[in-house]
């Protein structure tokens, strides 16, 4: 499978729903549910470089709050399992995050701010895209708060937020070109639909 041509397929509205329908599965289904849907995510995405080279780094960077987590599990007495599953949703988040950020083109935000010049469709689109532009700001400055104020994590992450909040809004817009979406009827997209329909489905048991 060409992972390239496989993300190129699949529509940015569905990608969407998928993130959002990822935030009540992250939260409400069982770990083992939950790690085998991160292990399909990433064998379906293991052959897009730029996806799995950006997800290592992102992983590498929040290495610092995993072992916080683990460290005030042990001073709480919090057993070690639940830490490990507190990781695995916060692992399974990024995971989702970056697979909708990397894989809509911006263009697409433009698309929906063009057709929709006012209203909700066009905060949301705009909001997207801010989000997406300052995250690596958000990145960037946590590494050198870190190294600055440790062991302190939370006042590294805080500090990080504030600078990244600062970050010149002036040059944050969103691109002129538009970009051409794909059919919704596609195998791409079936199996896109396939993943959110299991989600559902678990969501669903969850409260039975």
């Amino acid at each position: 499978m060409n992972s390239y041509n496989f993300l190129q397929l699949q529509h940015p509205i569905l990608k969407l729903i998928f993130a959002c329908v990822s935030l009540l599965f992250a939260g409400l289904v069982k770990s083992l549910v939950l790690l085998f849907s991160l292990l399909v995510i990433l064998i379906l995405l293991s052959s897009c470089q730029k996806f799995i080279l950006t997800w290592l780094r992102a992983i590498a960077r929040l290495s610092p709050l995993f072992i916080s987590i683990i460290i005030s599990g042990f001073i709480f007495s919090i057993p070690f399992p639940n830490q490990l599953e507190l990781c695995l949703r916060i692992v399974f988040l990024l995971t989702v995050s970056l697979f909708v950020f990397i894989t809509i083109p911006a263009e697409f935000l433009t698309t929906l701010v063009n057709k929709n010049s006012h209203g909700i469709t066009h905060d949301i689109a705009k909001f997207l895209w801010k989000t997406s532009q300052l995250i690596p700001h958000f990145f960037t400055s946590f590494k050198n708060e870190y190294n600055q104020h440790k062991p302190d994590f939370v006042k590294a992450i805080v500090l990080s937020f504030t600078k990244a909040h600062q970050t010149d809004q002036e040059e944050i817009v969103l691109p002129n070109s538009q970009v051409s979406l794909p059919p919704l009827y596609n195998w791409a997209n079936l199996l896109l639909a396939i993943l959110i329909l299991a989600e559902i489905g678990f969501i669903i048991r969850s409260f039975i």
